[in-house]
């Protein structure tokens, strides 16, 4: 189900790298962790991994890293889309020594350095068929530019996500969008408007990001995206090329504000749930 590479000093400070799974089960292939600093000539090393078949360690190698003087950026940290609903709800913080402090700085002065921010476009304007709805107050645009600027002051490495939805990631489509598109009869001529909407709205938030000294180290286009974006138009099961078309609109609107924001794809499994559908490794 899951199979790792691991690396610990005597500090406990663990190491990780996921094992991706052998396409052909015959031969050996190589895994690296990087970036471990041992501190008193002990390292411990060996496999964490879940499911009927076995991994086996053929060999390994130590490489010292020359360049000592830039550490190699290992990214710690979490979500903190619902930071600010929380703060209005009266959440206070501490740190361990029992102060009370500001959350981010809190979680900065203790080694994280990253964060991700889920963006969606119009909260408050939709309810599902249970009632439920993402307040208009947050996780909207203004709250997450705030959001944004906090962490940046703390040089916190930060990952956007365009949700590409007013209520969760993928569905349902925003509502000026729908609106939009609804008026358009030929399937072809819907994807191309939508393409053009998603590529507005994400060049126009990245650029009042950067107008504002900010640049989102990675970016993520769309929310758990194994079924698609922009449901049940981008789906990656009936319409795979309207997918491809949609992603390369956010791709190519977030490049041409940032050349160096990494875009990423960002699928809905975790190590400890992934399951192989086949051996070519399609998680689900």
């Amino acid at each position: 189900d899951y199979c790792y590479l691991f690396a610990k000093n005597t500090e406990n400070i663990e190491y990780k790298t996921m094992v991706p799974r052998f396409i052909n089960e015959n031969e050996w292939m190589s895994t690296t962790v990087r970036g471990i600093e041992v501190t008193d000539g002990t390292l411990t090393i060996g496999v964490r991994q879940l499911g009927s078949n076995n991994a086996y360690f053929d060999d390994f190698n130590l490489y010292y890293e020359e360049n000592q003087k830039e550490q190699y950026p290992n990214l710690q940290g979490g979500c903190i889309s619902w930071l600010d609903w929380e703060e209005d709800m009266g959440a206070k913080y501490y740190d361990f020594n029992n102060k009370e402090d500001d959350c981010l700085k809190i979680l900065s002065d203790n080694g994280l350095n990253f964060v991700r921010l889920e963006l969606n476009n119009d909260p408050g304007s939709y309810k599902d068929e249970y009632g439920n709805y993402l307040p208009a107050k947050y996780k909207n645009p203004d709250s997450i530019f705030k959001l944004c600027q906090r962490a940046a002051s703390l040089n916190m490495d930060i990952e956007l996500s365009f949700m590409y939805s007013s209520y969760w990631g993928n569905y349902p489509i925003p509502s000026s969008w729908d609106k939009q598109i609804n008026e358009i009869d030929d399937f072809e001529q819907k994807i191309t408007k939508l393409g053009d909407l998603l590529y507005s709205w994400t060049y126009s938030y990245m650029d009042r990001l950067k107008t504002s000294g900010i640049i989102p180290k990675y970016v993520s286009l769309g929310n758990e995206i194994d079924k698609g974006i922009l449901l049940p138009y981008g789906s990656s099961y009936n319409h795979p090329e309207a997918l491809c078309y949609l992603l390369n609109k956010g791709y190519q609107a977030v490049k041409d504000v940032s050349k160096e924001t990494k875009v990423v794809i960002h699928l809905g499994c975790n190590a400890s749930d992934l399951h192989w559908d086949n051996k070519y490794g399609g998680g689900r």
